[in-house]
C-alpha cells in the first residue's frame, strides 16, 4: 500500500453525489437520490471525479469553492507516488533541495514558495486545489536542476535510486502542470 495521486485539467462541478460501479464494471455517477448524473443535457459515462476528502491548500491560497460531490474533467494524469516509506525519502530529498550551505557550514532555507514551506504536502489524503498546485509546479520546474543533481548523488551509492527518485520528480512536475489548467491534485 502507498500513496498514488491522480491530477485533473479542467474540473468543472456538477452536483453532489457519489460514484458507485455497476454489474458490467462501469462507474456511475448519482445523486443523493441514487439517480444517474447529468452534465450539460449528457449522462456521465466518463471523465468525472468523485471528490470526498479535504482541500490541502497552503499559505492562504486555499480553494474554498471545492466543495465534495461529482465534477468532471477534461484530462488527467496518474502517478504512484510510492510507499509511505520511499514517498518520506522523496520528501527528505525534496528538503535538501531547498537548503543552501552557508561558508560557516550552517543550513539555511533556499527563497523557495510553497517547496520548500510544504516539504510533506500530501501527508494525508486530500486535495491541492490549483493555486497551491501553480505554486508548487513553478518551485518543482524552478528547483530542477538542483534536483538532477541530487539524483546524481543518490546513483554514486546506488545505480538505481537516482534514476528512481528523479522519476519521481518529474511525475510531480508532470501532474502539477497538468492541474494547474483549473484542476486538482487527488492524493489517496
Amino acid at each position: 500500500m502507498g500513496i498514488s495521486c491522480t491530477a485533473y485539467k479542467n474540473v468543472r462541478y456538477v452536483g453532489y453525489g457519489h460514484t458507485e460501479w455497476d454489474s458490467d464494471g462501469n462507474k456511475k455517477a448519482l445523486d443523493d437520490d441514487d439517480n444517474p448524473m447529468t452534465f450539460e443535457g449528457s449522462p456521465l459515462t466518463e471523465n468525472f471525479v468523485e471528490l470526498t476528502v479535504n482541500v490541502l491548500g497552503f499559505h492562504g491560497s486555499k480553494d474554498t469553492s471545492l466543495k465534495p460531490g461529482i465534477y468532471v474533467f477534461d484530462e488527467e494524469y496518474d502517478w504512484p507516488a510510492g510507499s509511505y516509506s520511499s514517498y518520506r525519502e522523496f520528501c527528505e530529498g525534496l528538503a535538501k533541495l531547498c537548503m543552501v550551505k552557508l561558508p560557516e557550514g550552517v543550513h539555511a532555507p533556499l527563497p523557495a514558495g510553497d517547496l520548500f514551506a510544504d516539504i510533506y504536502f500530501c501527508s494525508e489524503k486530500g486535495v491541492l486545489d490549483t493555486n497551491t498546485c501553480a505554486g508548487l509546479w513553478a518551485d518543482f520546474v524552478t528547483m530542477r536542476p538542483r534536483a538532477v543533481v541530487y539524483a546524481k548523488k543518490l546513483e554514486a551509492k546506488e545505480k538505481e535510486a537516482g534514476e528512481y527518485w528523479l522519476d519521481k520528480y518529474d511525475d510531480w512536475i508532470t501532474g502539477l502542470e497538468l492541474a494547474t489548467d483549473k484542476g486538482f491534485v487527488v492524493f489517496r
